[in-house]
């Protein structure tokens, strides 16, 4: 995809996030630093959401199209700069997905919106966070509480136990 007019207003959530991730990195509050980051990204769903890259598609808009998800994408690509410092492995997978080089993409200078090369072609993989089967879940997690009601209910092995009589017998050296 390639940067076009009017894509949308993330830029000035990157600016504020990147900020916010500063000023929380600056008095170790990571909690606060991943908060702005999963901010930044709940902004980039609302984004495509709002946008309707599927119905631009459908209507034949292209340049349109194509900025929508340069935008999109350049998001993805700040959120693993911002989240590498906490999931390395993650920021590394999302840079070749995107098709960048680690060594490279995940430099904190590069926190700003549009610095996505033009024409960047997506690696197609596996998903990087895959979404939970919440029915295949609480299946597991009932079947995890049957084990331990099972084996709370079932009684104690027997133990052998020695008399005060026997205790006092034994040499201990």
């Amino acid at each position: 995809p390639t940067p076009g007019p009017g894509a949308g207003n993330l830029a000035e959530v990157v600016t504020q996030t990147r900020e916010a991730v500063e000023q929380a990195l600056a008095v170790a509050d990571f909690r606060g630093a991943l908060e702005a980051i999963w901010g930044l990204l709940g902004e980039g769903n609302r984004f495509l959401h709002e946008r309707e890259p599927w119905t631009l598609h459908k209507d034949g808009k292209q340049v349109e199209l194509e900025a929508v998800l340069y935008d999109a994408l350049d998001c993805v690509r700040i959120a693993a700069i911002l989240i590498a410092p906490f999931m390395p492995e993650v920021a590394a997978e999302i840079c070749r997905q995107l098709g960048l080089s680690v060594a490279t993409a995940l430099r904190w200078e590069l926190v700003e919106a549009g610095a996505l090369p033009p024409g960047t072609t997506i690696q197609r993989d596996h998903p990087i966070f895959p979404r939970v089967d919440m029915e295949r879940l609480e299946q597991k997690l009932q079947r995890r509480e049957q084990q331990q009601e099972a084996t709370a209910a079932a009684p104690p092995p027997e133990t052998a136990m020695v008399s005060f009589e026997q205790f006092k017998q034994l040499e201990l050296r």
